[in-house]
Parts: structure tokens; sequence; C-alpha cells
């Protein structure tokens, strides 16, 4: 009958236009709408937003959980999503767990951004789920049209870098693009590509900078500091690459790297006849997380047959907060093993006394941010004063020290130890095995050597 050919025909049509699992529209009809709309925007002279996003984490639910609850957990979102758009916005699911919003008429970007902080808070409440309790925020990506130019694949292609970027800086937060995201996206993979040679051709060296007793002037301890001798570019400072480094992973070969060949020159120093002293390596958040570091260090020491005590181990205030727990269970087993601790960049993240002592850590390092105006801003003064209360029953080390003034300052206030380009820059091992023995010679008495 007719009747049943209608209902046959708008089957169809619903199979051809709507996700199956959700209702919502899927790509084709997304990219449809997209281009629609692109077309009204351009006639209207309003704005036009596109929003990408996918629930973080969703794989590991996916996996623990089971299929069943995944699907759910999507059916879920979709739901969420459609309650916090408007009637007139476009809700598409892409596949898996992304979804698309196509969000039009908007007077200006700051309406855009309301809607974003909507979209974010609102996913970002716990799901009920077969008796699950799920928190699975959304990480979004956001282009606007016509301020990000282009035709539909181009404007996709914009929000999917933005996706990307937000879920690399921080998930559970949106982002958007600017016309300089795609550029650093290609030169982050062109880092990444150049990264994963040098680590092969054994591009990479330590510099190393002592660090000096601010009442007597003696050495009292090594940082060894990664550089990257380019086949191109020459030596290149850590802040040019590890941020990429820590993003794709490769900061774990690095960083074993870095403890191996700190405690390799440590022990040819030793067999030199220079006098023995800590050296100190900074381990990053991504390494200080991954298990087997306790081993790795235990194995290097063995290796190399060093003392324990001849090595430190810093990881920056931000990391030692991350996860208590783990952090503190991971510092006593280093701490078993006999070498050094040290909270590095110290003043910048959320520590207390109360935490501080809870840790077996030898050392803290006041940030170089609170050393530089340390003389002459009232607030470092306040900071750098209450961190060396801190550090009574610990060794206090001062970072980017430059000045006399600096240094007269520290050592009045009660700081240990300095480091910094008043005593000496970073430098490779053989520069620095000759300046060291010359400033142990020009030692003659207290102080003589800073001139």
């Amino acid at each position: 009958s007719r009747i049943e050919q209608k209902k046959v025909e708008r089957r169809l049509t619903h199979l051809a236009e709507c996700d199956a699992l959700t209702g919502l529209a899927n790509r084709a009809v997304f990219q449809s709408r997209l281009g629609n709309a692109i077309a009204n925007t351009k006639r209207v002279d309003s704005l036009l937003a596109v929003l990408l996003l996918d629930l973080d984490h969703f794989k590991d639910i996916n996996d623990s959980l089971g299929h069943p609850v995944g699907d759910q957990l999507i059916k879920e979102a979709a739901t969420r999503l459609v309650s916090l758009v408007r009637e007139s916005d476009t809700v598409a699911r892409l596949g898996g767990d992304e979804f698309g919003i196509v969000a039009t008429n908007f007077a200006n970007a700051d309406d855009i951004v309301v809607l974003a902080q909507k979209l974010t808070v609102g996913l970002a409440k716990p799901y009920f789920v077969d008796g699950h309790q799920i928190s699975t925020p959304s990480s979004i990506g956001i282009t606007i049209y016509p301020f990000d130019d282009g035709d539909c694949e181009q404007i996709l292609k914009h929000a999917d870098l933005a996706l990307y970027q937000a879920k690399r800086t921080s998930r559970g937060r949106f982002q958007f693009y600017d016309s300089e995201l795609n550029e650093r996206m290609h030169a982050r993979r062109s880092m990444e590509h150049e990264l994963r040679e040098g680590l092969g051709r054994q591009e990479f060296v330590l510099f190393f900078q002592p660090k000096v007793n601010v009442s007597n002037h003696e050495i009292t301890g090594i940082e060894a500091l990664i550089r990257w001798n380019h086949s191109n570019k020459g030596i290149l400072a850590p802040d040019l690459f590890i941020p990429v480094s820590e993003a794709t992973g490769l900061i774990v070969s690095q960083g074993e790297w870095v403890i191996r060949e700190a405690c390799r020159q440590c022990a040819a120093w030793e067999q030199e006849g220079l006098p023995v002293i800590p050296i100190s390596v900074n381990v990053s958040s991504v390494q200080f997380r991954r298990p087997g570091l306790v081993e790795l260090v235990s194995k290097i020491i063995s290796e190399t047959s060093i003392h324990p005590s001849s090595l430190e181990i810093e990881i920056t205030e931000t990391v030692m907060m991350m996860n208590l727990l783990a952090t503190m269970e991971t510092l006593k087993q280093l701490h078993g093993l006999g070498v050094g601790l040290a909270i590095d960049d110290f003043g910048t993240g959320y520590s207390s006394l109360a935490y501080l002592s809870r840790f077996p850590v030898d050392t803290i390092k006041i940030d170089r941010s609170f050393v530089s105006n340390i003389v002459d801003d009232a607030t470092n003064v306040t900071i750098a004063k209450s961190i060396l209360s801190l550090g009574k029953n610990l060794r206090v080390v001062a970072e980017g020290v430059e000045t006399k003034e600096q240094l007269t300052f520290l050592e009045e206030q009660g700081c240990d130890e300095a480091q910094g380009f008043i005593f000496c820059r970073p430098l490779p091992a053989d520069e620095f095995a000759t300046w060291y023995q010359e400033y142990n010679r020009s030692l003659a008495t207290p102080k003589q050597a800073i001139s």
C-alpha cells in the first residue's frame, strides 16, 4: 500500500541519514549541513562555529567495562549533547566516540566561548551507566568561520587540529583553532622526526653546571643538563625539544640515557682523580610515572660502579604533587637505594611544609623566577624567605644566581648552595673538568673565586 511504501521510504531515509546507535545525524549529513551553513553565513554576515569533540579515555572505559557499557555511554553522551545546544544546531556522531556540532548565527566570538564553556561543564558531569559511575570529560576543538576561512574539508581539518591540541595540552578542555596552530603542528611533527633520528645518531650530549656552597664557595655538587648537538642547527637547549620528547614518549629513552651517561661520567671523573661529589639529573614526569624507574636506577648504579650517594634525582614540585601516594612510594624506594632526592623549581607549585615533611627528600631548589629579582622585588623576597624557612631541615639550593647582590642576600638568609652564571655556565664534560680544577686552585681563600 501507499502508506507502507511511505514508511519504508522514511525508514530508508533514516538509515541513510542517521547514526544507528544514537539517532543523531551521521557524517554525510553533518558535512552537507556544514556546507549549507557556510553558504548561509556568507549571506547573513554572522559567525559559524564547528566543534569536534570526543570522550576522554573512552577506549580504557570500553576495554575495562565492555562494549555494551561503552555503547550505552555513547548514547548517554549524545542525549546530553543535544540538551546542551540550541534546536537550530546540528549534532552528529562522526564515528566511535567522536561527535561534531555545527552551530550557526553567532553575533560575536564571545557567544561561542559561552557555548564551549557550557559544553565543557555539562559533559564533565559523571554518567551513570549499568550501575557504573563514569567520569569522562570531553576535549573540544573549535574553529570559527569566516575567521578561519576555507571549504568544508579545510574547516573540519581546522577543528580537528584544535581538538588534537586540546587533548595534548590538557584533557577535558576546549581549544580554538588559530592560524599558527597548523604551522606549529607541522613543526612539531618535523621535530619529532628529527628527534628520532638524533637519538639514533647519538647526537645528545650532557653539559654540566656546579652547585656551590654559598658561605665558602666550595663546589658541592654538579647538575647534568641534556643538550642536543643537532647536525644542522648546532647545540640546542632543552626547552626547544623536551616538550616534544615528553609528548611523544621519547623522553623515556632520553631520560634513561641521561641517567646512564651522568653516572658513567661520574665514574670516569673519579678515575681521573677529581673529587667525588654528587651529580644530579632531572627526571621528567613521564619517566617518573613509568614503572621500572627504581630498577633502572639500581641497574645503572651497578653497571657504572658508582656509589649510590654520588647520584641525585631531581623531580619538579608539580610532579611530586601529581599522585601523592605513588610519588611517595617511588621516592622511598629511590631513597632506599641510597641516592639523593631533590625537588626542583620549588615555589612554582602547590607544596607545603606538611607535604614536604612526608617525603624523603634531601634538597629543595628555589626556582630561578624568584631569584632573578630577589634583591629588588618585595614579593620575591618574601617568597624566597618563606622557602628558606621551610628548608631548615633540608639543603636549599638557589637556581639562576647571576649577581653578587643575589649571592649576598642568599647568604644572609641562610641559603646553603647556589647555582648559576655567577660561578659557571653549563659546560661540556671536558671543559667542565678543566674549569673545575682551575676553580679549586683559585679557592685560596673563601669567596676569592668570585670576581
